[in-house]
């Protein structure tokens, strides 16, 4: 009876007398569980949950029922995991399953926990466990096997079965709706959108109060921004579920449909007096929106009034304070609550606007006084981090090493510890850092954050262990989709190696599982470009700024993709976009540097050098390496080259070895024809610095137009070396086969050549003059001829290309007219009295002769001779050759 007197006070809102009376029955009947779980109740009504902790804990020690005490453990358990301390939840679940064989719930409980798919071996005995509780016929272990198998990024492998066992489930419970969810959301992250959106559809045209499945299908049009869709679609239906509602919401907010928003909210709250999620979004947008302090002030005082140490409220108030330029207000508030409840949440709330407003000393004073009022470790993880916010890597791993000391079952702490251990990089540091991953691996097998700590330190280690790393990497993005930075490593990966196609289809996949990302949008727009697929380059650019207004990578692009298409109007658009950006940030680089290529792009190269010279003055003190360099580029190309120079000298103060600031040097000092001091230069930075073999490529390129032999042969060792270090360096490789082609090596040449294609199947240069050796030193033709065609495959139009075939056919007697056929379309692309039309017209002189066309030999004789004359084609070997047609058409001529 008194129990029932108990929840009458609840039901009454008498919860200090509820509390007295059931503190009293705990302590009459301390083995009956209904008081001590009434009491754990009340603690968590009023948010006192270490309160409603110790109760359980002293509960489990008064009760002497082994039922009674494994529900108490389960109610701790769950407290745990609902309160920040998930690793000591987790352990009491798992030491409830080892003690109880048939208890299906508690292993059904640990498989929905997350940290459990990081031991693949943990949840897979738990899934065979349920399998042996059920029977071959059960369900749910059907279930927990297809979502250890999803979680752990063994779908695709397994996904005929993860189909079926799913389908089982739904046909067998059509009220269920966990299968219908698990198996839409294997759909999405095959990149299936379609069998998602259908699967959900259809289970709601049969059920349509399945809430959670409506709340899928609406998440999955929202990715789609297909906010009219989702809109319908919750009208529709009809559904009051709290997240339904909050995403209604939230799609009215992306519409901009502000008001309606705001409408919503006041009925929610209107409804539900204790709503504080729906109060403070009120009040976000009662202040951000339609900019009334006071109306959201009210707001949040209805919030404090339901629930007084409402962290956020705190925290949204001190900011609004803050906007107003009420910061010494703002700080009051935030002494007084400390001082008035010497809570985690007051000091969290206070350690973080201090350090935003720049009070750093006082901000680390409250970070410290958070690790005495935690018991969990979190607040050294929060200090950490606060360390490497300010760039205080020592101070931060000091902080985690102390957390790991002190909570030594807090991984997230050691997670931290091992990453900020491995960016300081001392040889101990990365010694520690191996150390414990290697420990944290073995209790997580199959955790996507040490897969990728791992695969860093295999591709820091050594390239060979590029393979190994890679498919790690692919490992973390099947177990996590929304791991970003992995698939972005994934996609540069592919890049590097010129594989520019499969860095497009990664990118593609990433914004499968991430839509909204920028980074993979953009990634996505570079790979288009580098397959030269301009219009999708545009596209996705486009969708950047869309998202991101002021992304100077994505303006660059569009530049780009303008200046390819000489769209002037389209450049002149993002030259107003670059400055409108630059009015808000005068002091970046990156957008003077932007608005400068624009200005280039538009023909006004002196309007470019004078905005350069503005910033550079304005930023005298530091005027940044780029706006340097590209006015010695510019100075470099009008032939100025003191003035480039002293802009060099300027971009070298700040970076001396930076492989771009030598790298323009190079090109300067080659335009001068000073090929020793490019010599003296390159031996001084591989002697500073890690020599760059695109540095030392460029230097080869520069020093082999030298007449010098001992410039030309240092040329070919700088080549050599470069492409041994890094075979996919196109320019390299080219430059290193013409060369051998001009000393006859053609071995080397050829293999410069293929090389060259083996990373850029396209390269017209090397199927050119592959094609040409293989017809005039391999003399094999059909493999030259197979190349040649390929070549105008790609350009149909290529006078380089038609010449060549052309040359392979007059190789071949019976092939001798389609010879005629090509140079005579050569001379078709090629300016009449050009240079490159006299060496075809000689071709042909010496064809048409052959071909016993004398008329026409001697046409193009005269009209090579004419060229000659006026332009000095031709060298004396060639000379020779003319005046050899000449007397053997003249003797023909003659015997006619």
């Amino acid at each position: 009876m008194k129990i029932r007197l108990v929840r009458l006070y609840i039901s009454s809102n008498k919860l200090n007398e509820a509390e007295i009376l059931s503190r009293q029955l705990c302590g009459k009947y301390p083995d009956r569980i209904e008081a001590w779980l009434t009491l754990v109740d009340l603690y968590q009504l009023n948010h006192r949950y270490q309160a409603a902790r110790e109760t359980l804990v002293l509960a489990m020690d008064k009760v002497s029922d082994d039922d009674f005490r494994k529900i108490l453990t389960k109610r701790l358990a769950i407290l745990e995991i609902l309160h920040e301390n998930r690793q000591a939840g987790l352990t009491l679940l798992m030491q409830i399953a080892e003690s109880d064989e048939n208890d299906l719930q508690v292993r059904a409980t640990i498989l929905s926990m997350p940290e459990i798919y990081k031991n693949t071996d943990k949840a897979q005995k738990l899934v065979n466990d349920i399998r042996d509780i059920e029977g071959p016929s059960g369900l749910l272990w059907r279930l927990q096997q297809s979502s250890l198998w999803i979680n752990t990024g063994r779908w695709n492998e397994n996904r005929v079965r993860i189909t079926e066992y799913l389908n089982r489930c739904i046909q067998a419970d059509p009220e269920w709706s966990d299968p219908v969810i698990l198996l839409g959301r294997m759909y999405e992250r095959m990149g299936d959108i379609a069998s998602a959106e259908s699967l959900y559809r259809r289970t709601l045209s049969a059920k349509p109060s399945m809430v959670d499945v409506v709340d899928e299908l609406i998440a999955l049009l929202e990715k789609q921004h297909r906010y009219v869709e989702a809109m319908e679609m919750i009208n529709s239906l009809h559904l009051v579920s709290r997240q339904t509602n909050s995403r209604r919401i939230r799609i009215l907010v992306h519409s901009r449909n502000i008001q309606q928003a705001i409408e919503e909210l006041r009925l929610q709250i209107s409804n539900c007096p204790d709503d504080i999620h729906s109060r403070l979004l009120l009040a976000r947008l009662t202040w951000q929106e339609l900019n009334d302090v006071d109306l959201a002030m009210k707001y949040l005082d209805e919030i404090d009034a339901v629930l007084p140490d409402a962290m956020a409220s705190l925290a949204f108030r001190v900011a609004i304070l803050n906007a107003a330029d009420q910061t010494q207000e703002a700080i009051d508030l935030l002494d007084r609550a400390a001082r008035e409840r010497d809570t985690f949440e007051v000091w969290l709330v206070r350690a973080t606007f201090l350090a935003n407003i720049g009070h750093f000393d006082e901000a680390q004073e409250c970070f410290t006084h958070l690790t005495r009022l935690d018991k969990n470790g979190q607040s050294y993880e929060i200090l950490g981090k606060f360390h490497v916010d300010h760039q205080r890597l020592d101070e931060a791993i000091d902080a985690w090493r102390q957390g790991a000391a002190v909570c030594p079952s807090n991984t997230q702490i050691k997670r931290r510890l091992i990453k900020a251990l491995l960016l300081r990089g001392s040889t101990q540091d990365k010694a520690d850092a191996i150390s414990m991953l290697n420990e944290l691996e073995k209790e997580y097998t199959n955790d996507a954050d040490l897969l990728w700590v791992r695969a860093l330190i295999l591709l820091d280690e050594h390239k060979t262990q590029v393979p190994q790393a890679r498919k790690l990497i692919q490992r973390v993005v099947q177990i996590d989709p929304q791991a970003v930075d992995a698939h972005l490593k994934l996609i540069a990966m592919a890049r590097d190696s010129l594989d520019y196609i499969s860095a497009r289809d990664l990118a593609i996949r990433g914004l499968a599982a991430n839509p909204e990302s920028i980074s993979l949008l953009l990634a996505r727009a570079e790979a288009e470009k580098l397959l030269g697929n301009h219009q999708a380059t545009l596209e996705m650019a486009r969708l950047v700024l869309d998202k991101d207004p002021g992304n100077i990578n994505a303006m660059k692009l569009i530049i780009e993709c303008g200046i390819h298409a000489g769209n002037d109007e389209l450049i002149r658009d993002m030259q107003m976009q670059v400055r409108l950006a630059a009015n808000h940030e005068p002091d970046n680089e990156q957008l003077c540097l932007l608005d400068a290529q624009v200005t280039l792009a538009l023909g006004m190269e002196n309007e470019a050098i004078t905005l350069l010279e503005t910033f550079n003055s304005k930023n005298d003190s530091s005027p940044g390496p780029g706006v340097s360099l590209m006015l010695a580029e510019l100075y470099r190309k009008k032939k100025n080259y003191d003035r480039a120079g002293h802009y060099l000298h300027q971009a070298a103060q700040q970076a001396p070895f930076a492989p771009w600031v030598v790298g323009e040097r190079i090109r300067w000092l080659g335009d001068q024809h000073r090929y020793d001091q490019i010599m003296k230069e390159i031996a001084d930075y591989q002697e500073y610095a890690e020599g760059d073999p695109e540095i030392i490529a460029l230097a080869g390129e520069v020093l082999g137009v030298s007449e010098n032999p001992d410039h030309r042969n240092q040329s070919w060792i700088w080549l050599m070396e470069a492409v041994s270090a890094k075979p996919h360096l196109i320019d390299a490789q080219l430059q290193l086969g013409w060369r051998a082609m001009e000393a006859q090596k053609y071995d080397l040449a050829e293999k410069a050549y293929r090389t060259t294609l083996k990373y850029q199947q396209s390269n017209i240069h090397a199927i050119n003059n592959l094609a040409w050796i293989l017809a005039n030193h391999k003399h094999d033709f059909d493999a030259a001829l197979a190349l040649a065609d390929r070549g105008l495959g790609l350009s149909p139009n290529n006078p380089d290309i038609l010449d060549t075939r052309a040359s392979i056919f007059a190789l071949m007697p019976a092939k001798l007219l389609q010879a005629r056929q090509d140079y005579l379309r050569c001379l078709e692309l090629l300016p009449d009295d050009s240079s490159d039309a006299a060496h075809v017209m000689l071709k042909l002189v010496d064809l048409c002769i052959r071909l016993k066309d004398y008329p026409q030999a001697r046409l193009f004789l005269d009209q090579a001779c004419d060229i000659d004359l006026k332009k000095n084609v031709f060298n004396a070997s060639q000379r020779m050759n003319m005046e050899k047609y000449n007397t053997t058409l003249t003797s023909v001529m003659r015997s006619k």
